[in-house]
C-alpha cells in the first residue's frame, strides 16, 4: 500500500497532479472523480502511515482545487451545472465523497480548517437531490433537467442512469435516508424498488450497463455498494440476500463468468470481499460492512504475520442470512467491524440460517460525519429558461423546514418565496435557501422573454436525452458551446430536422439560418445539405436556396457551421430541412449504426 500511494506523490511531484488512471506508464484522463484521495485517506486512517502525510494532503487539496472537469463549478455553486459540464450528476457526487475522503484523512492529522471546509464540501450532493422524485438529476440554468426519465442513459451520468446513481452518496447514507422522510419518502422503499423494477434502459445503448437485476448494475462499479445500504436503514436480512444472489447469479467459473468489464480487478475483488463477507461502503473510513459470506471457512494472511480465520457455521445455499456473527467469541454489536480489530488477528465467525426471522436487530451501520452547516440552493421546478408573453416560475428545496428567497436583479430586496412567481418581461432571478440564520449559495438565471411573436412546429421528434430545453430549443436565442453534452444542442438520431417557423404574418427577412454541429467522435455529423422554403399559407412552399455541406465527416474535433440562404420576399412561413446522412459512412468507427445531426438556432437576419 505505502508503495502504491509513494508513486501517487511521484505523480504529484513529477507531473504537478495525482493520479487519474494511470495504465502503462500514462496517464489516461478516464473515468470521473479524484479517487486517488480515497486510497490515501483509507490507508492513513487505518494507521498505513509511512509514507509523507504532509505531502500527500498537499497533493489531495490540489487535485481537489485544480481547474479542469467541472471543479470550478462545483466549488463555485456547491454541484455542477450541466451546461458547464457533461456528466454533471456522477462527478459531482463522485467529487462530494472524494471531500468526505480528504476530510477524514485532514481530521485525524489536526487539520481543522482543512477538515471543515472539505466536510462542508462533501455535502454537495444535497444539492442535487430532487426532493419531489427522490433522485439525484441534473441542473441545468438552475432548472431541473427536462423531461426526466430515471432509467435514461444521458450525458448527465457516467456510464449509468439515475436509478444507477440514486444512491451515490456513501459516504452520507444517513443524511440521505434523513432527505427521504422529510419529503415523505421512504429509502427502503426506493432500495426495493431499484431491485424490482424492469431491468430495461432507455437513452443511450451504454455496453457497460451490465448484470443487471432491476436497475441494479453489478457489472459496472457505481452499484457495487448499492446491496449494503440496507444496513444503513436497519435491514439487514435484506442486504444478506441480495449479495448471496449477486454472487450466485453474476459470477462463475466459465470464460463469461464475470458480469461485467473487469476493469482493474474490481468485479473479481468485489467477489473476493463478498465472499469472505467484508466490503467497505465508504473507503476513507477504518470499518469494513458485514455481508453474508459465500464460503465455509477461509484463512487471510496479513503483512504483520498474524491471521484472520472466517468460519462460517450452517454454510448451503439456502442459508443466505446470518443469525450471528461474533470476533473472537464477542458478538459485534452492529453490522460493522473495524480494521484495528481485524489487523490484529482472531477469527470471525458466522452462523447461518435460512430464516431472515432469525437475523438479530444490530444497530445500524453509522458512517462519521464532521458536524458543519450547508444549506443546498433552490432549484427552479417549474417554468422556462426562454418564454412568450408570460412564464410561471415555480421553486423547490430539499429541506421543508428551508425558507426560499428570490429577487430580480441584485440591487431589489429580497422576497421570501410563498408560490409561484409571474414573470411578464426578460428578468435576472436570484435565488437562495435560508434555514437557522445560515444561507445557501445564491444562484442566478437569466429568464428571456423571447422578443418577437412566433411559433416553431417541428416536423420530426427529437431524441428525449437531447432536447436542449425542448420544442422551442432552436428559437430560445441560446446558442450552444463545442461540447455537444453541455444541454443546448438539440439531437435527431438517425432522421432529418424538418421545421416550420411560422411569424403569424409575413415577415421581411434579408436570410434565414440555422447552427450546426459535428463531432464524429460522437456520431454527430453535418447534415449533407440544408434546404430553405418560404410560404404564406402554411401548406405550398417555394424553395428558396440549398446550401450543401463542405466538412468533411472524417474532420476530428468539434465544429459548428451556420447554414444559410438569402431571402428575396416577404413569408409569413420559413421551413427548413437538415438532411441526416442516415447511416455512419464508411470507414468510421461505426460503420453502418444511425448518426446524429444537432442543431441549437434557427433565425432570420
Amino acid at each position: 500500500t505505502v508503495d502504491f500511494i509513494n508513486t501517487f506523490l511521484n505523480h504529484y511531484e513529477q507531473g504537478g497532479r495525482l493520479p487519474f488512471w494511470e495504465l502503462w506508464g500514462n496517464e489516461t484522463n478516464c473515468m470521473v472523480g479524484y479517487h486517488a484521495v480515497s486510497v490515501i485517506a483509507d490507508a492513513y486512517n487505518k494507521g498505513i502511515i509511512d509514507f509523507d502525510a504532509a505531502k500527500a494532503l498537499e497533493a489531495m487539496v490540489a487535485f481537489a482545487e485544480k481547474d479542469e472537469y467541472g471543479k470550478k463549478a462545483y466549488a463555485t455553486y456547491g454541484f455542477i451545472p450541466s451546461e458547464m459540464e457533461h456528466e454533471s450528476v456522477s462527478k459531482t457526487l463522485e467529487y462530494s465523497y472524494n471531500d468526505w475522503c480528504i476530510s477524514q484523512m485532514a481530521n485525524a492529522m489536526g487539520k481543522k480548517d482543512i477538515a471543515e471546509h472539505f466536510a462542508i464540501r462533501s455535502q454537495s450532493w444535497k444539492n442535487l437531490f430532487d426532493p419531489t422524485t427522490g433522485f439525484f438529476r441534473a441542473r441545468e440554468n438552475n432548472f431541473w433537467f427536462r423531461p426526466f426519465d430515471p432509467f435514461e442513459v444521458n450525458y448527465h451520468y457516467t456510464e449509468a442512469n439515475a436509478w444507477q446513481y440514486a444512491f451515490g452518496c456513501q459516504h452520507d447514507l444517513a443524511g440521505l435516508a434523513t432527505y427521504f422522510k422529510n419529503n415523505g419518502m421512504n429509502l427502503e422503499q426506493r432500495l426495493d424498488s431499484l431491485f424490482s423494477v424492469q431491468n430495461e434502459t432507455t437513452g443511450r445503448e451504454q455496453a457497460d450497463i451490465t448484470g443487471l437485476i432491476g436497475q441494479y448494475a453489478q457489472g459496472n462499479e457505481p452499484s457495487h455498494h448499492i446491496a449494503y445500504t440496507y444496513n444503513y436503514v436497519g435491514k439487514p436480512a435484506k442486504a444478506q440476500a441480495l449479495l448471496r444472489r449477486i454472487m450466485a447469479e453474476q459470477y462463475s467459473d466459465q470464460p463469461d463468468g464475470l458480469s461485467g468489464n473487469e476493469d482493474c480487478g474490481q468485479m473479481s475483488a468485489w467477489y473476493i470481499m463478498n465472499a469472505l463477507g467484508l466490503y467497505q461502503v465508504a473507503p476513507g473510513q477504518p470499518k469494513f460492512d458485514i455481508g453474508s459470506p459465500f464460503v465455509k471457512n477461509a484463512t487471510i494472511q496479513l503483512e504483520n504475520g498474524k491471521s484472520i480465520s472466517i468460519e462460517v457455521e450452517n454454510q448451503g445455499a439456502e442459508n443466505v442470512y446470518v443469525e450471528e456473527v461474533s470476533w473472537n467469541g464477542t458478538s459485534l454489536p452492529s453490522w460493522q467491524i473495524a480494521y484495528q480489530d481485524l489487523i490484529e488477528g482472531g477469527t470471525l465467525h458466522f452462523t447461518m440460517t435460512a430464516s431472515a426471522e432469525k437475523v438479530p436487530s444490530k444497530s445500524a451501520s453509522v458512517i462519521p460525519q464532521l458536524e458543519v452547516s450547508f444549506i443546498p440552493s433552490p432549484t427552479i421546478a417549474g417554468g422556462k429558461v426562454a418564454f412568450f408573453e408570460k412564464d410561471t416560475i415555480e421553486l423547490n428545496h430539499p429541506d421543508p423546514e428551508a425558507s426560499i428567497w428570490y429577487a430580480f436583479d441584485k440591487a431589489i430586496e429580497w422576497q421570501e418565496y410563498d408560490g409561484p412567481i409571474i414573470l411578464d418581461d426578460s428578468q435576472l432571478l436570484l435565488v437562495k435557501a435560508m434555514k437557522g440564520g445560515q444561507e445557501s449559495k445564491v444562484m442566478e438565471t437569466l429568464l428571456f422573454k423571447i422578443p418577437e411573436a412566433k411559433s416553431l412546429r417541428l416536423l420530426t421528434e427529437y431524441a428525449p436525452q437531447y432536447t436542449a430545453g425542448g420544442p422551442n430549443a432552436l428559437i430560445d436565442y441560446i446558442k450552444g458551446s463545442k461540447d455537444f453534452r453541455s444541454g443546448q444542442w438539440q439531437g435527431y438520431e438517425g432522421k432529418n430536422l424538418e421545421a416550420v417557423l411560422d411569424y403569424g404574418n409575413p415577415k421581411k427577412a434579408h436570410s434565414i439560418n440555422i447552427r450546426f454541429f459535428q463531432d464524429e467522435n460522437a456520431w454527430i455529423f453535418m447534415p449533407l445539405s440544408v434546404e430553405f422554403y418560404g410560404s404564406n399559407d402554411g401548406n405550398n412552399f417555394t424553395l428558396l436556396g440549398k446550401e450543401e455541406n463542405t466538412l468533411s465527416w472524417d474532420e476530428p474535433g468539434s465544429h459548428i457551421h451556420t447554414f444559410s440562404t438569402n431571402v428575396n420576399s416577404d413569408y409569413q412561413f420559413y421551413k427548413i430541412v437538415g438532411v441526416n446522412r442516415g447511416d455512419c459512412p464508411k470507414g468510421h468507427k461505426s460503420e453502418g449504426g444511425k448518426c446524429w445531426i444537432f442543431a441549437d438556432e434557427l433565425w432570420l437576419e
